[in-house]
């Protein structure tokens, strides 16, 4: 029921971006759906123009790693062909999580601040450009603001969960508006 509010609510937000300007593209991003098993996260972008582009993201973890994290990403297109764009990214943004470890203990909870980059291709489909993928492949460094209280291991929020140095993520979504 949570995802559906915020499909809605980002919905409700692209329809105000395009409502108030000629020029706007906007986009909604959904995790791909093999990515479900251990999260969702929804984007939102709004393209200032053909190559530059203001993305919020939000996402839920689930597992052994339960938690939330939002961010703000900044990112730089290039056409490649007419239906591929590269793109370089950087975010900056924060969570807060817990960690059902494979060890004895589990963490409580903590709160983090991210910041990142990286690149990838983003491919639109067919004529209308309606819906798209998105590959991104970059570098994430976390940094615990408040720590754990009951002191325990966060092996597996650094390897596999949202605090995990490799940033690679696959999307599909669909552009309201050009």
């Amino acid at each position: 029921m949570v995802i559906y509010k915020r499909l809605l609510l980002c919905v409700a937000i692209a329809a105000l971006f395009v409502a108030n300007s000629t020029t706007a593209q906007v986009a909604i991003y959904f995790s791909n759906p093999l990515g479900l098993v251990t999260k969702q996260r929804m984007k939102l972008e709004y393209r200032l123009d053909n190559r530059n582009a203001m993305l919020l993201s939000m996402a839920g973890y689930w597992g052994l790693c339960p938690g939330v994290q939002g961010y703000a990403e900044y990112r730089n297109y290039h056409f490649v062909s007419r239906n591929t764009e590269m793109f370089y990214y950087g975010k900056i943004g924060g969570g807060t999580g817990d960690e059902h470890g494979l060890d004895a203990g589990d963490t409580g909870p903590f709160t983090y601040a991210l910041t990142g980059g990286g690149m990838g291709y983003h491919f639109n489909m067919g004529k209308k450009k309606v819906f798209f993928m998105d590959l991104a492949f970059g570098l994430k460094w976390c940094q615990w603001l408040t720590s754990d209280p009951n002191g325990g291991s966060t092996q597996l929020f650094y390897l596999t969960g949202p605090g995990s140095v490799i940033d690679a993520n696959f999307h599909l979504g669909f552009q309201l508006g050009h």
